[in-house]
């Protein structure tokens, strides 16, 4: 019973740990893109 909660909570850490490190990921991912969209607009203009 024991080994099987603490399993439980090790796979809920990991997951909520990747999905941290996922939405940090994309954050910054999209931070670039808006950096470069900016940019070549800025050259357009």
């Amino acid at each position: 019973m024991r080994t099987k909660s603490l399993k439980l909570i090790t796979v809920g850490v990991l997951g909520v740990g990747i999905g941290i490190l996922w939405s940090m990921i994309l954050f910054l991912e999209c931070k670039k893109l808006n950096m470069a969209m900016s940019d070549t607009s800025f050259l357009i203009t």
